[in-house]
């Protein structure tokens, strides 16, 4: 978890850069973003997701 939007982009943005592959989750996007990174996530084998508080209320992601 993150303190700001803007750190979480910074971060994503620099670790895909450097090829290691995360997905961001932030209050900043549209939630047709937001909902499109979940399930993407949830339904990884395997991954990082960076996100700020907005990913902690309340999402149910299964063996996290």
């Amino acid at each position: 978890f993150f303190s700001s939007c803007n750190a979480v982009k910074f971060y994503a943005e620099l670790l895909n850069y450097v090829d290691i592959p995360v997905l961001d989750l932030h209050g900043k996007q549209k939630q047709q973003k937001r909902t499109t990174t979940f399930f993407e996530f949830t339904n990884a084998d395997h991954g990082i997701l960076l996100c700020t508080d907005v990913a902690a209320r309340g999402l149910d992601i299964p063996s996290v």
